[in-house]
């Protein structure tokens, strides 16, 4: 071999740094992963507490299961983890964690401290990190759940340090990733303060719907056209989406979960834009609230470290089922609506042919041939046929001769 070789093994404490980049990419992204793990443990409560837009203090109190002072110790240690024994599990996944890297990745990077205790274990641990090495193991007094503290974050890291943005910026991004939370577990109550302010308090809802209400309000919700399908070849979708002429300039109210993970996925963007094309002003986008649930063994979250990347054995057909989903709601409530065309034409007449309901008559007819358009287009662009149990609805509206 050349004696000039230089190749050189990496320290353990800087591979943990390099390998925590892909995990640990802002305040956010630890938001995200630490009330995954909680949603994990089945916490029914769930609090985030963070100061300077997370650059000081990320603090997410949990009442899930807890864990024993050997688990506490091993949660810290790469690549273990509770969720996946064999290879055959990574294509049965139906839990947010199961690399069993974040928790080691967040406390390579920080001044970290866990505490914990489990139902059977009267005692506490505690457990305090600075960057990735263990300080000290300490028992306490806990009630049963989890509490992790993420201090002086990239403090080890100046180069990475020095890319986070303004605390306002970064907190908008952990707000996000709460409310992404939020709506795909409405069932856990949440909390999230920013210093001294109470961004957000809410209980546990009943349904996708109360939370959507609880976190946006009335005005907003009352906007949103609600859909589900059957089960569709392992394939079931909820959501919500606004009416065409309900919408703004950025997406920041579009989320796409799969399987309760929130998700970025290529082909359902696609769907989305196929199905709203010609209904909204080019620039401007739709909300919408999607939650896709499909068979563990038919999709891939191990894609990406972050686990926001998700990849479906069969994209064609689950981009097709959202588009038409979609386009049957938005064309439902168009029939169903008070600007149905015989009511437009009676309303017509009884106000002498104003012109407010004529405009209100035309915008209905484009609608609705937009939208047939957009059925026709998704026609043209397969030969694969229209899900059975949405064929028979699209012929009653009028979208399929």
């Amino acid at each position: 071999m050349d004696r000039t070789s230089k190749i050189r093994v990496m320290p353990d404490s800087l591979a943990s740094q390099v390998a925590a980049g892909e995990v640990v990419e802002s305040p956010s992204s630890i938001v995200k992963e630490l009330i995954e793990n909680s949603i994990d443990a089945g916490a029914k409560n769930i609090n985030i507490i963070i100061e300077r837009g997370g650059k000081f203090l990320i603090k997410v109190i949990d009442d899930g299961s807890g864990m024993s002072r050997e688990d506490a110790i091993l949660s810290i240690e790469r690549h273990a983890t509770s969720k996946i024994k064999s290879k055959n599990d990574l294509h049965n996944i139906s839990t947010f964690g199961f690399r069993g890297e974040a928790l080691p990745s967040i406390a390579s990077v920080s001044n970290f401290k866990l505490t914990t205790s489990s139902k059977n274990n009267p005692v506490g641990t505690e457990l305090l990190i600075k960057g990735g090495k263990l300080i000290a193991v300490n028992e306490c007094g806990s009630k049963t759940g989890t509490q992790i503290e993420v201090r002086a974050l990239f403090y080890n890291i100046p180069a990475r340090k020095k890319f986070l943005k303004s605390d306002s910026a970064e907190f908008s991004k952990i707000e996000r990733a709460v409310i992404a939370a939020c709506l795909s577990a409405p069932h856990i109550g949440f909390s999230l303060h920013h210093g001294t302010k109470c961004v957000l308090n809410l209980g546990q809802a009943t349904s996708y719907k109360n939370r959507i209400l609880d976190v946006f309000g009335s005005e907003f919700s009352e906007k949103l056209i609600e859909f589900s399908t059957d089960d569709v070849d392992g394939i079931k979708i909820k959501g919500f989406v606004s009416n065409p002429d309900y919408n703004f300039t950025t997406r920041k109210h579009q989320y796409v979960f799969i399987n309760s993970r929130a998700v970025k996925n290529s082909s359902v963007s696609i769907s989305i834009r196929d199905a709203f094309k010609g209904l909204i002003e080019k620039g401007m986008n739709p909300v919408v609230i999607l939650f896709i649930n499909v068979k563990p063994n038919q999709i891939d979250v191990n894609i990406h470290p972050s686990k926001e990347e998700v990849k479906f054995d069969n994209s064609n057909k689950v981009q097709r089922l959202i588009s038409e989903t979609i386009i049957s709601s938005i064309s439902s409530d168009l029939k169903s609506n008070n600007n149905s065309p015989d009511e437009l034409a009676d309303l017509s007449k009884s106000k002498n042919e104003s012109d407010e309901f004529v405009e209100l008559k035309q915008i209905h007819d484009k609608s609705v041939q937009l939208i047939q358009n957009n059925m026709l287009d998704l026609e043209l662009s397969t030969s694969q046929e229209i899900e059975p149990s949405l064929e028979k609805e699209f012929k009653v509206l009028g979208l399929l001769r």
